[in-house]
């Protein structure tokens, strides 16, 4: 069933950042909203010039566009461009898998996750703008394929069902590998022998 990762995946996260998230947290209460906000839109749309907007990734685009704002102008400028990448991407893949169906052998949802989610782990370090340039760039890249077909005069609902649960499974993806990349982290630390001589002569010393 279309759209249903985004549901589960959205609807654990909000359990998770309400009951399990400790309160103390200062991004807990946005997180929420923001996880909460898009479900609750997702089943709504609104016309456009001739396309219908699924309200949700207009939220996601908005909300990026904020985050964004409160940037330098260098960070900023580099966040751009690492969207447009992802947009790029995004648009591209769609439009080979619309003239060749067939290269695409795996289903769309896995592909598109892995990639962008590669794309956008590689291009960032910081976890939280992995996810906004993941998400603005999908957003703007589904808008931009729906142009070029338009262009041909064939006009489509600009994010579906699939879209959501790409989007979805490419946010968890991002995020499972930060908390890995914390986890070796904290691991290296703790089993560094540098480390561990170190405290060893502040002890002694």
């Amino acid at each position: 069933m279309e759209g249903w990762f985004f549901y589960y995946l959205f609807w654990s996260s909000w359990v998770v950042l309400t009951f399990l998230i400790p309160k103390e947290n200062p991004n807990r209460v946005a997180y929420s909203c923001f996880v909460l906000v898009s479900i609750i839109l997702s089943n709504h749309s609104i016309k456009i010039v001739y396309w219908d907007f699924n309200l949700t990734v207009m939220f996601w685009i908005l909300c990026c566009m904020v985050a964004l704002s409160s940037l330098t102008i260098s960070i900023l400028l580099y966040q751009i461009c690492t969207s447009l990448l992802v947009m790029l991407f995004y648009c591209i893949f769609l439009l080979f898998e619309l003239y060749d169906p067939i290269w695409v052998f795996v289903d769309r949802k896995w592909l598109l996750t892995i990639m962008i989610s590669v794309i956008a782990i590689l291009l960032n370090s910081n976890g939280k703008w992995r996810v906004i340039t993941a998400f603005l760039g999908i957003g703007m890249g589904e808008i931009l394929y729906a142009y070029v077909l338009y262009t041909t005069d064939i006009l489509i609902t600009i994010t579906n069902p699939t879209f959501l649960d790409i989007g979805a499974l490419i946010g968890v993806t991002i995020l499972l590998w930060n908390g890995l990349e914390k986890v070796i982290h904290h691991l290296n630390k703790l089993y560094d022998p540098q480390t561990h001589l170190e405290k060893e002569k502040q002890r002694l010393g």
